[in-house]
């Protein structure tokens, strides 16, 4: 029996690094496969724990919280594009 396979098709995409956590689901007679979050969002949240236990209370406003996200998706972006770069150079 042929299996039809749903959900979106990913492909390396090279702004946010592809699936970190892609989900196959097996419905049976057809598979869905699901993204998970892209890999720059991983990083991001990974960035992010590591800098909130090293904060003080005074970034918990609203504009530090606004400034650690930003901080924290630069470090997603910045690991995704070097990951990028030794994957090309074959490092």
């Amino acid at each position: 029996m042929a299996m039809a396979i749903t959900g979106r098709v990913f492909s390396e995409e090279p702004d946010h690094g592809g699936p970190a956590f892609p989900h196959v689901v097996d419905m049976g007679n057809k598979v869905r496969v699901t993204r998970g979050m892209d890999l720059e969002d991983w990083f991001a949240g990974q960035a992010l724990r590591a800098l909130v236990g090293t904060l003080d209370k005074g970034w918990l406003s609203s504009e530090g919280r606004d400034q650690i996200a930003r901080t924290c998706y630069d470090y997603g972006a910045a690991l995704v594009a070097e990951r990028k770069r030794r994957r090309a150079s074959g490092v």
